[in-house]
């Protein structure tokens, strides 16, 4: 039903729209789940052998240098071995999830920068708040780096340090960490601000972009991608179909919209993201905003905060996310994201970003 009315509004704006469809296996809660427990257990070692015998205490800490360098590639293998393209006559698989990405295309000058102006459709509603989940997550590995610290200084510097101000801290990063456990993902979220501010922002640029000045000189896709709730599936299904076109752009500028309807800060993520063509698109976001007068923050790295901009990213392709942040943020994720959250406010200042980026960026050089 989302799907059809994204469709029709880009339909509106005059674009032919053409639909991808994929499949995935919800993958997200169960990795989280295994990450926290694989991690526990090199912690677990570590403060047993500290208390027992220093040599369970190393292997401890071997454990999880392997782990924080193998954990990103397994996960990465789960999620590409969780998602596949289909056909829309494909029978379904039992146990996938069936969806669809909606593209629209602005054709321009051959070699002309390539604007993907891209926003989600889907919206969940989770046992924790999106921001009390961010705040257990960094809560929680300050403590494990306050635990790991003390561990070194006690097996390599102090062995009489008290072992009580190393479980301390161990039992800090079990209490702040165990809610995670509990995360579950439900659909009782009516998803105005997450996301259907950013797939407003997407069909607004779409409506315009043949009256920009730019629209002579580059080229645009307008992507209503699904599935972002559930580990990105619909943004990593996309980049993964498309990836050869996408490498061979020399200009690529990818500009995710998610969240983008509140009346506080306007940030970027990530902080300084790949560059395509000399540019990084959070480089490029934050200058925009100074020249229409919008302080546009970069987001602090967070283990606890996923958008889009990652399936790009991590495959070296220039892409931001623009988001607004306010008190008001603690309803993402629940029954009370609704509409009358969302301010007129935070429209303009986005948008004013997105339309003086269209103007730096899509220049021909």
């Amino acid at each position: 039903m989302v799907a059809g009315e994204v469709r029709e509004a880009l339909a509106g704006a005059g674009w032919a729209v053409e639909e991808e469809n994929f499949e995935f296996r919800p993958a997200a809660d169960s990795m989280l789940r295994i990450s926290l427990f694989l991690t526990h257990l090199g912690l677990a070692a570590i403060g047993l052998g500290l208390w027992k015998d220093v040599r369970l205490a190393w292997g401890g800490l071997a454990y999880l240098g392997v782990l924080a360098i193998l954990l990103p590639w397994l996960i990465r293998r789960t999620f590409d071995a969780t998602i596949r393209d289909c056909g829309a006559s494909d029978p379904p698989r039992k146990g996938w999830i069936r969806s669809s990405n909606l593209i629209a295309t602005a054709d321009g000058p051959a070699g002309s920068p390539q604007f993907v102006f891209m926003a989600h459709y889907d919206s969940k509603s989770q046992s924790l708040s999106l921001g009390g989940r961010i705040a257990l997550f960094r809560w929680a590995r300050t403590a494990a780096f306050c635990f790991l610290g003390a561990a070194l200084a006690r097996l390599l510097l102090n062995p009489d340090l008290p072992i009580e101000v190393i479980a301390v801290a161990g039992v800090l990063v079990l209490l702040l960490s165990l809610p995670l456990y509990l995360l579950r993902t439900h659909n009782k979220s009516p998803g105005a601000m997450d996301n259907a501010s950013g797939v407003g922002a997407v069909v607004e640029m779409a409506r315009i972009w043949k009256s920009l000045p730019a629209s002579r000189r580059a080229r645009a896709i307008f992507l209503a991608v699904s599935g972002e709730e559930f580990g990105m599936t619909g943004s990593q299904a996309w980049v993964k179909r498309h990836i050869d076109a996408l490498r061979q752009e020399k200009r690529l500028r990818v500009l995710n919209f998610d969240g983008v309807g509140y009346a506080g800060a306007v940030w970027v993520v990530p902080a300084r993201g790949p560059e395509s063509g000399g540019v990084s698109m959070s480089d490029a976001v934050v200058a925009a905003g100074k020249g229409v007068g919008v302080s546009v923050g970069s987001f602090p790295p967070s283990i606890g905060l996923m958008t889009d901009h990652a399936s790009f990213t991590r495959e070296r392709l220039a892409c931001a996310t623009l988001l607004t942040h306010s008190w008001l943020a603690k309803r993402l994720h629940t029954a009370a994201d609704a509409p009358e959250t969302l301010r007129v406010e935070g429209f303009e200042k986005v948008g004013k970003v997105a339309l003086r980026l269209v103007e730096d960026l899509g220049r021909v050089e």
